[in-house]
């Protein structure tokens, strides 16, 4: 009927939306951030991409609970939607972490002040239900030039809010404008990394996955940290495109998976370990066998290993000349044991295509969709059908970016079969994740019944 028709369209418009804007704050999403900025690059537009990142957020979210923390985050989004100008793009691209692009800012000085517009707005007190908050941002700028990349830029901005953070303590002062990257600071950046992946600098931190119907830790995701001796601990936007650039991308890889799989020879319980592949990865045609190695090097079992690709950045592209194609190279490693997973489901274009087309044994949902899972009808209907679809298959459902108590027990309602997220725990240190297991292994959210059951 037409009535249904409507209904339809209205269903789809919701999607459509749900899948390019971050659910807390109505931001735009990353996805909208990498087509935006692809589209600047192809088009030579000048502009600057700004990396705002929240200081000790995590305190308010500790002190006042999570409701005060996603009331927080967006106040903060309304400061930033005021404080620039019509036309530039507001992203939310982590939990306490944003982008700006400003198009049409081509020098430092006009940068500069743009950021510390953002900083003055953001240092404002926040006035919360639960009592006043301040806090500061740590901000970083960066310069559309004839060599930038779309990840590029993005580390880039990335970096120097890191440089912000480690020179500054994170206070919201003037930015030197001699920081702008150039093409030789990055090149010297590209020497330090292959320098530190002979050091040791580069290694794996670990973020657990835990079972929903029990709370108990079955699986850790391995996640990129560079201990740069200057710089602090770089997260993998501020690195990972420079590997690539520079050649490095492959070691990079194994450094991370040998990182990983040491760390978990001294956790009290074997666990399955969850690692991301890139697209350059995926189409080195050695890449299965050197994981094998690996895996022989440190005895671990390959079906204890997870391979997690994603719809964008991994399945969308094909194999150049002298490369493998990426489905060879997972059929390789699912014969060799791995299990496979289709990273942030729902964001891509053709998710139950790729479910059709390779062997998955699970979909992680998208935290666009976790995010209002409690709030928001839309997403809760999302996530209950991709549980329900998944069911169907054998699939199992991850859940990410699980934020909140609330969000975890529904989707525990729903059927999800695992989370992840800063609810749960943030990413942490072989030792870290070792003390972890040994007090929340069992049941993260009773840590002192988890003692109790190892020790009887």
């Amino acid at each position: 009927t037409g009535h249904d028709v409507s209904d339809l369209h209205r269903a789809r418009r919701s999607l459509q939306h749900l899948a390019r804007h971050d659910a807390l704050t109505g931001l735009a999403n990353r996805s909208v951030l990498i087509e935006q900025l692809e589209q600047i690059i192809a088009t030579r537009q000048p502009t600057a991409a700004v990396f705002i990142a929240l200081d000790r957020f995590k305190p308010v979210n500790d002190l006042f609970g999570h409701e005060a923390g996603d009331e927080l985050l967006c106040e903060v989004s309304e400061r930033l939607r005021h404080v620039v100008r019509q036309g530039d793009l507001v992203a939310r691209v982590g939990g306490d972490e944003f982008v700006v692009l400003a198009v049409g800012v081509d020098d430092l000085a006009t940068g500069q002040a743009f950021c510390d517009r953002i900083d003055a707005s953001l240092a404002e007190p926040y006035l919360l239900a639960d009592g006043p908050v301040r806090l500061t941002a740590s901000v970083g700028l960066a310069l559309r030039d004839a060599e930038s990349t779309v990840t590029g830029l993005l580390a880039d901005a990335d970096l120097a809010m890191y440089e912000a953070k480690a020179g500054r303590r994170g206070e919201p002062l003037g930015r030197d404008p001699h920081r702008q990257r150039t093409a030789n600071e990055r090149r010297k950046l590209a020497d330090d990394l292959a320098v530190g992946l002979h050091a040791g600098e580069v290694v794996a931190y670990l973020q657990p996955l835990v079972e929903l119907a029990s709370n108990r830790t079955v699986e850790v995701e391995a996640l990129a940290r560079w201990n740069h001796p200057t710089l602090d601990t770089l997260g993998p936007m501020a690195f990972l495109d420079l590997a690539e650039d520079a050649g490095l991308d492959l070691p990079l890889g194994d450094a991370v998976l040998r990182s990983a799989c040491q760390a978990l020879q001294g956790l009290p319980q074997p666990l399955r370990l969850g690692i991301n592949l890139s697209v350059a990865q995926l189409t080195d045609r050695g890449l299965a066998a050197r994981i094998a190695g690996i895996l022989r090097e440190y005895s671990l079992p390959p079906e204890r290993l997870v391979v997690e690709i994603t719809e964008r950045d991994t399945l969308a592209r094909r194999a150049g000349v002298g490369r493998a194609a990426p489905e060879r190279t997972l059929t390789e490693l699912r014969e060799m044991g791995a299990s496979l997973a289709l990273d942030d489901f729902g964001t891509g274009y053709s998710s139950l295509t790729h479910i059709r087309r390779y062997t998955l044994n699970s979909v992680k949902i998208d935290r666009t969709f976790v995010a209002g899972v409690c709030t928001h009808p839309e997403d809760r209907a999302v996530v209950a059908a991709v549980v329900g679809m998944a069911g169907a298959l054998g699939l199992q459902v991850v859940a990410e970016g699980v934020e909140t108590d609330e969000q975890y027990d529904t989707l525990r309602e729903l059927g999800c079969t695992m989370a992840q997220g800063f609810l749960i725990a943030h990413p942490m240190t072989a030792a870290e994740m070792r003390d972890w297991m040994e007090t929340r292994g069992d049941d993260w959210r009773h840590p002192v019944a988890s003692l109790a059951r190892r020790s009887q």
